[in-house]
């Protein structure tokens, strides 16, 4: 927004609202001359954009290791590892905005060492990520 200036004296002009006709106009301090500013009075906008993919639903590299060695995270261990079969997980829940349904996921939390496949010349822990099937969770 650039500033405006008085046609009558050249000095600047002031936003300030029309309550009657619920527009902004814009008003001289030094002789009160008024005037309607022409265009867009927007100042702010903020858009929010809506992700139909959940962070823990998306396929982008992200190291879960992290979560699965936060000790402050609820754990289970009815879960078994679908890619080491270690019997301790992390539990991570999202509520899906659309359907109303609870999500349940699970993060390998084994301490243990293994071959990371993504990059042959590191070794990480597990921290393989799964849904819960259909069922109820407590």
């Amino acid at each position: 927004m650039s500033l405006l200036f008085c046609d009558e004296c050249n000095n600047m002009l002031y936003a300030r609202e029309d309550v009657e006709q619920k527009r902004l106009k814009y008003v001289c301090k030094k002789c009160g001359s008024e005037s309607y500013g022409a265009g867009d009075n927007k100042v702010y906008s903020n858009e929010l954009k809506k992700t139909r993919q959940s962070l823990l639903e998306s396929d982008r590299r992200q190291d879960w290791s992290e979560y699965a060695q936060d000790p402050t995270l609820p754990r289970s261990t009815s879960e078994k590892c679908p890619k080491c079969g270690f019997h301790e997980a992390v539990v991570l829940s999202e509520f899906g905005s659309e359907a109303k349904v609870m999500s349940v996921w699970f993060i390998c939390a084994n301490p243990e060492r293994v071959a990371d496949v993504h990059n042959a010349s590191e070794d990480r822990t597990c921290s393989h990520r799964w849904k819960s099937s259909n069922r109820s969770v407590q």
